[in-house]
Protein backbone atom coordinates (compact mmCIF):
# COMPACT_ATOMS: atom_id res chain seq x y z
CA UNK A 1 0.00 0.00 0.00
CA UNK A 2 1.34 3.38 -0.50
CA UNK A 3 1.78 5.74 2.07
CA UNK A 4 -0.98 8.55 0.72
CA UNK A 5 -3.94 5.55 1.26
CA UNK A 6 -2.24 4.80 5.21
CA UNK A 7 -2.03 8.53 5.53
CA UNK A 8 -6.09 8.95 4.05
CA UNK A 9 -7.51 5.65 6.30
CA UNK A 10 -5.71 7.08 9.29
CA UNK A 11 -6.49 10.53 8.87
CA UNK A 12 -10.49 9.60 7.69
CA UNK A 13 -11.71 8.18 11.22
CA UNK A 14 -10.35 11.59 12.94
CA UNK A 15 -12.09 13.36 10.33
CA UNK A 16 -15.57 11.77 10.89
CA UNK A 17 -15.23 12.30 14.53
CA UNK A 18 -14.63 15.32 14.03
CA UNK A 19 -17.64 15.99 11.77
CA UNK A 20 -19.67 14.40 14.34
CA UNK A 21 -19.30 16.18 17.34
CA UNK A 22 -19.76 19.78 14.81
CA UNK A 23 -22.95 18.07 13.72
CA UNK A 24 -24.11 17.32 17.34
CA UNK A 25 -22.91 21.20 18.67
CA UNK A 26 -24.74 22.50 15.94
CA UNK A 27 -27.75 20.40 16.19
CA UNK A 28 -28.29 21.48 19.31
CA UNK A 29 -27.86 25.07 18.92
CA UNK A 30 -30.64 24.58 16.28
CA UNK A 31 -33.11 22.44 17.99
CA UNK A 32 -32.13 22.63 21.48
CA UNK A 33 -34.26 23.83 24.33
CA UNK A 34 -32.84 27.40 25.03
CA UNK A 35 -32.28 28.47 29.16
CA UNK A 36 -30.97 31.55 30.57
CA UNK A 37 -28.44 31.07 33.31
CA UNK A 38 -27.98 33.58 36.13
CA UNK A 39 -23.79 34.77 36.21
CA UNK A 40 -22.88 35.78 39.35
CA UNK A 41 -20.79 39.27 39.58
CA UNK A 42 -17.93 39.41 37.43
CA UNK A 43 -14.35 39.28 38.75
CA UNK A 44 -13.04 42.42 37.15
CA UNK A 45 -9.16 41.47 38.00
CA UNK A 46 -9.16 38.15 35.86
CA UNK A 47 -6.19 38.22 33.74
CA UNK A 48 -6.91 38.57 30.38
CA UNK A 49 -10.72 39.55 30.04
CA UNK A 50 -11.52 36.19 30.31
CA UNK A 51 -14.23 34.59 32.44
CA UNK A 52 -15.65 31.21 33.38
CA UNK A 53 -18.44 28.69 34.09
CA UNK A 54 -17.22 29.23 37.74
CA UNK A 55 -19.41 32.76 38.32
CA UNK A 56 -22.78 30.47 36.66
CA UNK A 57 -25.05 30.41 40.02
CA UNK A 58 -25.46 25.94 39.33
CA UNK A 59 -21.96 26.13 39.22
CA UNK A 60 -21.86 25.11 43.35
CA UNK A 61 -24.90 23.17 44.38
CA UNK A 62 -25.99 22.22 47.42
CA UNK A 63 -25.95 18.13 48.45
CA UNK A 64 -29.35 17.97 49.21
CA UNK A 65 -30.75 18.82 45.67
CA UNK A 66 -30.35 14.71 45.53
CA UNK A 67 -34.02 14.88 47.16
CA UNK A 68 -32.79 12.38 49.97
CA UNK A 69 -30.89 10.10 47.81
CA UNK A 70 -27.28 9.37 48.67
CA UNK A 71 -25.27 10.21 46.08
CA UNK A 72 -21.59 9.11 46.33
CA UNK A 73 -20.06 11.46 43.82
CA UNK A 74 -16.43 11.72 43.23
CA UNK A 75 -14.25 14.41 40.67
CA UNK A 76 -14.97 13.16 37.20
CA UNK A 77 -18.42 11.46 37.95
CA UNK A 78 -21.57 12.50 35.46
CA UNK A 79 -24.30 14.16 36.66
CA UNK A 80 -27.26 15.31 36.20
CA UNK A 81 -28.70 18.85 37.09
CA UNK A 82 -32.77 19.09 36.75
CA UNK A 83 -33.55 22.63 35.79
CA UNK A 84 -36.62 24.81 36.66
CA UNK A 85 -38.13 28.14 35.42
CA UNK A 86 -37.71 31.28 38.21
CA UNK A 87 -38.64 34.23 36.70
CA UNK A 88 -36.62 34.39 33.30
CA UNK A 89 -33.98 32.29 34.48
CA UNK A 90 -33.44 28.71 35.23
CA UNK A 91 -31.98 27.25 38.61
CA UNK A 92 -31.06 24.01 39.44
CA UNK A 93 -34.05 22.09 41.34
CA UNK A 94 -32.32 19.05 41.57
CA UNK A 95 -29.51 16.22 40.92
CA UNK A 96 -29.16 12.89 39.83
CA UNK A 97 -26.38 10.22 39.31
CA UNK A 98 -28.44 8.52 36.43
CA UNK A 99 -29.97 10.08 33.47
CA UNK A 100 -33.36 11.59 34.23
CA UNK A 101 -36.81 10.43 32.54
CA UNK A 102 -37.11 12.85 29.49
CA UNK A 103 -40.69 14.32 31.31
CA UNK A 104 -37.68 15.98 33.90
CA UNK A 105 -36.47 17.48 30.83
CA UNK A 106 -34.70 20.38 30.53
CA UNK A 107 -31.79 18.95 32.31
CA UNK A 108 -27.95 19.93 32.23
CA UNK A 109 -25.57 16.89 32.35
CA UNK A 110 -21.97 17.75 33.89
CA UNK A 111 -19.23 16.27 35.62
CA UNK A 112 -18.27 16.72 39.22
CA UNK A 113 -15.45 19.11 39.70
CA UNK A 114 -15.00 18.61 43.20
CA UNK A 115 -16.60 17.65 46.65
CA UNK A 116 -17.30 18.35 50.05
CA UNK A 117 -19.64 17.57 52.99
CA UNK A 118 -22.00 20.73 51.81
CA UNK A 119 -21.39 21.37 48.76
CA UNK A 120 -20.34 20.08 44.47
CA UNK A 121 -18.67 21.74 42.01
CA UNK A 122 -20.15 21.03 38.54
CA UNK A 123 -18.13 21.67 35.18
CA UNK A 124 -20.58 21.83 32.52
CA UNK A 125 -17.64 21.40 29.62
CA UNK A 126 -18.73 25.43 28.25
CA UNK A 127 -15.58 27.47 27.47
CA UNK A 128 -14.57 30.58 28.78
CA UNK A 129 -15.55 33.76 27.39
CA UNK A 130 -13.61 36.52 26.54
CA UNK A 131 -15.58 39.79 27.75
CA UNK A 132 -12.50 42.23 28.14
CA UNK A 133 -11.79 45.03 30.73
CA UNK A 134 -15.58 46.38 30.30
CA UNK A 135 -16.25 48.70 32.93
CA UNK A 136 -20.35 48.31 34.22
CA UNK A 137 -19.87 44.48 33.86
CA UNK A 138 -19.54 43.92 37.35
CA UNK A 139 -22.09 46.53 38.72
CA UNK A 140 -24.75 45.21 40.36
CA UNK A 141 -27.26 47.12 37.86
CA UNK A 142 -25.92 45.45 35.50
CA UNK A 143 -28.10 41.76 35.02
CA UNK A 144 -25.81 39.05 32.81
CA UNK A 145 -26.98 35.66 32.22
CA UNK A 146 -25.58 32.96 29.62
CA UNK A 147 -28.20 31.86 27.06
CA UNK A 148 -27.24 27.73 26.43
CA UNK A 149 -29.03 25.70 24.02
CA UNK A 150 -29.57 22.09 25.50
CA UNK A 151 -30.14 19.26 23.86
CA UNK A 152 -31.95 15.94 24.58
CA UNK A 153 -28.96 14.58 26.30
CA UNK A 154 -28.49 17.35 28.38
CA UNK A 155 -25.48 18.65 26.56
CA UNK A 156 -25.62 22.27 27.21
CA UNK A 157 -23.91 24.62 24.11
CA UNK A 158 -23.15 28.19 25.02
CA UNK A 159 -25.46 30.18 22.51
CA UNK A 160 -24.37 34.13 23.79
CA UNK A 161 -23.52 36.20 26.80
CA UNK A 162 -26.40 38.69 27.73
CA UNK A 163 -25.85 41.96 29.32
CA UNK A 164 -29.21 43.51 30.70
CA UNK A 165 -30.84 41.72 28.12
CA UNK A 166 -28.60 42.18 25.24
CA UNK A 167 -26.31 40.32 23.11
CA UNK A 168 -23.13 41.15 24.92
CA UNK A 169 -21.47 42.51 21.36
CA UNK A 170 -24.44 44.99 21.68
CA UNK A 171 -24.32 45.84 24.67
CA UNK A 172 -20.73 46.64 24.56
CA UNK A 173 -21.31 49.06 21.58
CA UNK A 174 -23.70 50.77 22.87
CA UNK A 175 -21.34 51.31 26.36
CA UNK A 176 -18.23 52.29 24.11
CA UNK A 177 -21.36 54.84 22.04
CA UNK A 178 -22.28 56.19 25.46
CA UNK A 179 -18.06 57.00 26.51
CA UNK A 180 -17.47 58.97 23.71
Amino acid sequence: MSRRVLYGAALLPQLLLLGCLIASEEWSLRHGVRVLLEIGPWDQSAPGGYRSERGLAIAWLRRDLAGGKELDLERGDLIYVLLETEGEVHRAAGISGQRPDPTFWPFLRGRVGSVNEDELEVEYGFSDHYVGKTRGLGDSASSTRLAVRIGRNGAGHVEDLLVDGQPYDEWRRQQEEQRK
